[in-house]
């Protein structure tokens, strides 16, 4: 069973974004805060991240170094939809490749089928591993 966390603030997205990644062989984690989740990683790894950058308290990027802190998850896949343009982002240093981003949606261009295709393509990338 592969295990996706959905890291989103808004309740409504949370739960459509849930229903439409639900599947037998997944289970789905959400979190309207990245405190939430990295608290949860103690407990339960997740294959693949789905998060949103602009988040309450802790951004989205934050989250990503805490995810990449550790050595059992390092390696996790992540997508990200989020309102803020991947365009509008000072990179710097780092980019979306060394954070493990595999895919950057926009909302709220993308549909339900743009995250499950990205979630899948990143569930695939899981099972080989990110460089």
């Amino acid at each position: 069973m592969k295990t996706i966390y959905v890291v989103e603030p808004d309740k409504m997205l949370q739960q459509t974004y849930a229903d439409a990644l639900s599947a037998k062989d997944r289970h789905i984690v959400t979190f309207r805060t990245a405190n939430l989740a990295v608290r949860a990683l103690e407990k339960i790894m997740p294959d693949v991240v789905m998060l949103e950058i602009a988040l309450p308290a802790h951004n989205g990027f934050e989250f990503l170094y805490e995810l990449r802190s550790y050595a059992d998850t390092r390696n996790v896949c992540v997508v990200v939809n989020s309102f803020i343009q991947e365009e509008s982002i000072p990179w710097g240093f780092v980019n979306r490749v060394d954070l493990g981003i595999v895919d950057y949606l926009y909302k709220p261009f993308a549909s339900p089928s743009d995250v499950q295709r990205a979630i899948a393509t990143a569930l695939e990338s899981s099972d080989d591993g990110i460089e």
